[in-house]
Protein backbone atom coordinates (compact mmCIF):
# COMPACT_ATOMS: atom_id res chain seq x y z
CA UNK A 1 0.00 0.00 0.00
CA UNK A 2 2.72 2.46 0.96
CA UNK A 3 5.06 1.47 -2.72
CA UNK A 4 1.58 3.01 -4.27
CA UNK A 5 1.36 6.05 -2.55
CA UNK A 6 5.11 7.48 -2.78
CA UNK A 7 4.31 7.67 -7.14
CA UNK A 8 1.25 10.02 -6.17
CA UNK A 9 3.21 12.02 -3.61
CA UNK A 10 6.48 12.16 -6.21
CA UNK A 11 4.26 13.36 -9.57
CA UNK A 12 2.34 16.07 -6.53
CA UNK A 13 5.56 17.96 -5.42
CA UNK A 14 6.56 17.62 -8.87
CA UNK A 15 3.90 19.61 -10.30
CA UNK A 16 4.15 21.96 -7.35
CA UNK A 17 7.91 22.73 -8.44
CA UNK A 18 7.15 23.18 -11.92
CA UNK A 19 4.06 25.51 -11.03
CA UNK A 20 5.60 27.74 -8.10
CA UNK A 21 9.15 28.29 -10.60
CA UNK A 22 7.39 29.25 -13.59
CA UNK A 23 4.85 30.64 -11.94
CA UNK A 24 7.43 32.93 -10.30
CA UNK A 25 9.52 33.57 -13.64
CA UNK A 26 6.32 34.66 -15.83
CA UNK A 27 5.20 36.97 -13.21
CA UNK A 28 9.12 38.25 -12.95
CA UNK A 29 9.45 37.97 -16.75
CA UNK A 30 10.23 41.72 -17.26
CA UNK A 31 12.54 41.72 -14.79
CA UNK A 32 16.64 41.11 -14.77
CA UNK A 33 16.08 37.14 -12.84
CA UNK A 34 16.33 35.21 -16.03
CA UNK A 35 19.77 36.75 -17.99
CA UNK A 36 21.28 35.55 -15.11
CA UNK A 37 20.77 31.95 -15.27
CA UNK A 38 21.37 32.19 -18.92
CA UNK A 39 24.74 33.02 -17.54
CA UNK A 40 24.33 36.58 -18.88
CA UNK A 41 24.67 39.32 -16.78
CA UNK A 42 22.15 41.90 -16.55
CA UNK A 43 21.29 44.58 -18.80
CA UNK A 44 22.06 47.59 -16.09
CA UNK A 45 23.94 47.56 -13.17
CA UNK A 46 22.37 46.53 -10.27
CA UNK A 47 21.79 48.15 -7.25
CA UNK A 48 23.38 46.22 -4.20
CA UNK A 49 20.24 45.36 -3.20
CA UNK A 50 18.55 44.08 -6.32
CA UNK A 51 21.76 41.88 -6.97
CA UNK A 52 20.93 40.29 -3.32
CA UNK A 53 17.97 39.82 -4.60
CA UNK A 54 18.19 38.06 -8.14
CA UNK A 55 20.93 36.14 -7.04
CA UNK A 56 18.95 35.06 -3.40
CA UNK A 57 15.63 34.19 -6.12
CA UNK A 58 17.46 32.50 -8.71
CA UNK A 59 19.39 30.06 -6.03
CA UNK A 60 15.58 29.39 -4.80
CA UNK A 61 14.52 28.50 -7.91
CA UNK A 62 17.44 26.42 -9.25
CA UNK A 63 17.05 24.22 -5.97
CA UNK A 64 13.61 23.61 -6.77
CA UNK A 65 14.17 23.15 -10.29
CA UNK A 66 16.89 20.30 -9.15
CA UNK A 67 13.71 18.89 -6.87
CA UNK A 68 12.19 18.50 -9.93
CA UNK A 69 14.69 16.86 -11.47
CA UNK A 70 15.04 14.84 -8.48
CA UNK A 71 11.59 13.88 -8.30
CA UNK A 72 11.41 12.46 -12.33
CA UNK A 73 14.49 10.13 -11.25
CA UNK A 74 13.18 8.76 -8.17
CA UNK A 75 9.79 8.45 -10.24
CA UNK A 76 11.94 6.72 -13.63
CA UNK A 77 13.67 4.05 -10.74
CA UNK A 78 10.47 3.22 -8.98
CA UNK A 79 8.75 2.29 -11.94
CA UNK A 80 11.80 0.66 -13.68
CA UNK A 81 12.32 -3.68 -13.47
CA UNK A 82 15.40 -4.93 -11.19
CA UNK A 83 15.25 -1.30 -9.51
CA UNK A 84 18.82 -0.59 -9.67
CA UNK A 85 19.61 1.25 -6.34
CA UNK A 86 23.29 1.98 -7.26
CA UNK A 87 22.30 3.10 -10.47
CA UNK A 88 19.85 5.85 -9.07
CA UNK A 89 22.55 6.89 -5.86
CA UNK A 90 24.74 7.43 -8.75
CA UNK A 91 22.56 9.52 -10.78
CA UNK A 92 21.30 11.72 -8.06
CA UNK A 93 25.02 11.84 -6.79
CA UNK A 94 25.41 13.62 -10.22
CA UNK A 95 22.19 16.01 -10.26
CA UNK A 96 23.53 17.46 -6.77
CA UNK A 97 27.19 17.76 -7.40
CA UNK A 98 25.78 19.50 -11.04
CA UNK A 99 23.71 21.26 -9.26
CA UNK A 100 26.04 22.61 -6.85
CA UNK A 101 28.40 23.14 -9.36
CA UNK A 102 25.63 25.97 -10.88
CA UNK A 103 24.76 27.44 -7.97
CA UNK A 104 28.16 28.38 -7.64
CA UNK A 105 28.49 29.77 -11.09
CA UNK A 106 24.72 31.66 -10.58
CA UNK A 107 26.19 34.54 -9.28
CA UNK A 108 28.84 35.28 -11.57
CA UNK A 109 27.50 37.55 -14.00
CA UNK A 110 25.30 40.00 -11.21
CA UNK A 111 28.51 40.70 -9.63
CA UNK A 112 30.11 40.63 -12.76
CA UNK A 113 27.62 43.64 -13.96
CA UNK A 114 27.80 44.98 -10.37
CA UNK A 115 31.51 45.18 -9.79
CA UNK A 116 32.36 46.94 -13.13
CA UNK A 117 30.56 50.14 -11.63
CA UNK A 118 33.00 52.58 -12.81
CA UNK A 119 31.53 55.24 -10.54
CA UNK A 120 34.40 54.52 -8.00
CA UNK A 121 36.82 54.69 -10.96
CA UNK A 122 37.71 52.26 -13.83
CA UNK A 123 40.61 51.20 -11.54
CA UNK A 124 38.90 50.03 -8.81
CA UNK A 125 36.43 48.46 -10.74
CA UNK A 126 38.28 46.21 -12.74
CA UNK A 127 40.68 45.08 -9.60
CA UNK A 128 37.69 44.48 -7.61
CA UNK A 129 35.88 42.31 -10.68
CA UNK A 130 39.40 40.46 -11.24
CA UNK A 131 39.59 39.32 -7.41
CA UNK A 132 36.06 38.26 -7.89
CA UNK A 133 36.75 36.44 -10.46
CA UNK A 134 40.21 35.46 -9.45
CA UNK A 135 38.20 34.03 -6.16
CA UNK A 136 35.55 32.36 -7.77
CA UNK A 137 37.37 30.42 -10.49
CA UNK A 138 39.34 28.85 -7.42
CA UNK A 139 36.23 27.72 -5.93
CA UNK A 140 34.64 26.67 -9.29
CA UNK A 141 37.63 24.63 -10.27
CA UNK A 142 37.07 22.31 -6.82
CA UNK A 143 33.39 21.95 -7.70
CA UNK A 144 34.71 20.66 -11.27
CA UNK A 145 37.18 17.89 -9.62
CA UNK A 146 33.52 17.51 -7.27
CA UNK A 147 31.45 16.61 -10.53
CA UNK A 148 34.26 14.79 -12.24
CA UNK A 149 34.71 12.16 -9.22
CA UNK A 150 31.52 11.36 -8.64
CA UNK A 151 31.59 10.13 -12.38
CA UNK A 152 34.31 7.60 -12.06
Amino acid sequence: MQRERKIPVLVGITILFVVHVSGFYWCYKNGDLIRPLMMLPPKEIPPFWHAIFIILVNDTMVRQTAMVVKCLLLMYYKNSRGRSYRRQGQMLTIVEYFLLLYRALLPTPVWYRFFLNKEYGSLFSSLTTGLYLTFKLTSVVEKVLYVHLSNH
